[in-house]
């Protein structure tokens, strides 16, 4: 879901590029209200979220749509503005996840979090920055933030594969949180373990920690 044809990428920055300040502070209104989370507006405040996904895409460079195998490389010739835009949304963006209502939403920005958080899969280092704290390298991220990818894959995960995670990211999903649960300090893992309320997520997560 994050990736664009070559051809299209450009395209779509240029025509959105005079909407863009206007566009993101309503998404960032709409997602951050303190009614956001509330069941009749629950629909609405998922379509903001995957808005915003669907701009962090259009202007995050990535192996699938750039010549350059290198997602560091193709950072680089990301501006000045748009990477201060990234610092303060991608972030924002990962605090509203998971997505459990639209389930192909919720596919499009919960394979993003997985392509973003795999090592080697061409995510610009500074982005996953952005999302995991700390530096790039594995074990070396803010604890609290890996805490809350966890906790956005078990619940996706809980669902099955191919219901909020596509069949193509759910093992990569699996990969993360094994990885994650050997680097994450035990009470940070425990107290993640405790803020799930549905046992099918508690079990995705005791199952990545055991493995």
């Amino acid at each position: 879901a994050h990736l664009l044809h070559p051809a299209a990428a450009p395209l779509a920055r240029q025509a959105f590029g005079p909407y863009v300040e206007n566009s993101l502070a309503a998404i960032q209104h709409s997602i951050s209200s303190p009614d956001a989370g509330q069941p009749k507006f629950m629909s609405a405040t998922e379509n903001a979220i995957s808005a915003l996904n669907r701009y962090l895409a259009v202007t995050t460079p990535s192996p699938a749509n750039s010549e350059s195998a290198s997602g560091d490389a193709s950072y680089a010739s990301v501006d000045a503005g748009t990477k201060a835009n990234h610092a303060q949304l991608y972030p924002l963006w990962l605090s509203r996840l998971p997505l459990t209502h639209d389930r192909v939403e919720a596919r499009q920005c919960h394979d993003r979090l997985v392509w973003a958080c795999t090592p080697n899969s061409g995510c610009p280092s500074e982005v996953v920055t952005y999302l995991l704290g700390g530096n790039a390298s594995p074990g070396q991220h803010d604890s609290q933030r890996v805490a809350h990818v966890m906790k956005v894959l078990a619940v996706a995960m809980s669902y099955g594969s191919g219901e909020l995670i596509s069949a193509t990211h759910f093992e990569g999903a699996k990969t993360l949180l094994v990885a994650f649960a050997k680097v994450l300090p035990p009470d940070v893992l425990q107290a993640t373990h405790a803020s799930l309320s549905d046992e099918k997520a508690q079990k995705v997560l005791v199952d990545a920690a055991q493995a």
